[in-house]
């Protein structure tokens, strides 16, 4: 079982993005139908994160203050900072996806965990990044904690055992 050290810990909040390495964890409270995206370079053990808000916008740029808001954009803008780390090929990387729950069903009101999934998914195969693991739907949010020493993620839900994937 991992260790939790509060001190190396760094939040990804809402339609955020953050990069560590050693001895930095990523951390990402309460993810729903969000999509935490997690990349991870093994040479240099880079850990990136994104936490994706929703699928697609018709705006054509990320907002400035949540990079991550959308899939697409937020998935470009979480490589772009790895390539400024000197990180340039991005089939150098793999990837973890977490979240994507439906925690609320009404008629009118889309599943929007799955349509991020499934966009996260299709950017993924667009930028040939290998989607190594992931820890996706169900009606039960998530916490992750995403160790850049070993690119390993834990995870805790209300409903389910603590597990490492």
């Amino acid at each position: 079982m991992m260790k939790f050290d509060e001190k190396n810990h760094i939040n990804v909040g809402l339609g955020q993005i953050a990069l560590t390495q050693p001895p930095g964890v990523l951390v990402s409270i309460g993810i729903g139908s969000c999509i935490a995206l997690c990349l991870y370079h093994r040479m240099t053990k880079t850990a990136g994160m994104a936490h994706i808000m929703l699928p697609e916008s018709n705006e054509r740029f990320a907002s400035l203050d949540k990079p991550a808001k959308y899939a697409n954009p937020a998935v470009e803008n979480l490589l772009k900072e790895f390539y400024r780390r000197g990180i340039k090929n991005h089939q150098s990387l793999v990837a973890t996806i977490v979240g994507g729950a439906q925690l609320f069903i009404f008629k009118q009101v889309p599943n929007i965990g799955a349509k991020n999934i499934e966009t996260v998914k299709k950017a993924l195969e667009e930028h040939r990044i290998p989607l190594k693991k992931e820890a996706v739907g169900g009606n039960y949010g998530r916490s992750l904690w995403f160790y850049s020493d070993t690119g390993k993620v834990l995870i805790r839900s209300k409903f389910k055992e603590m597990m490492e994937i």
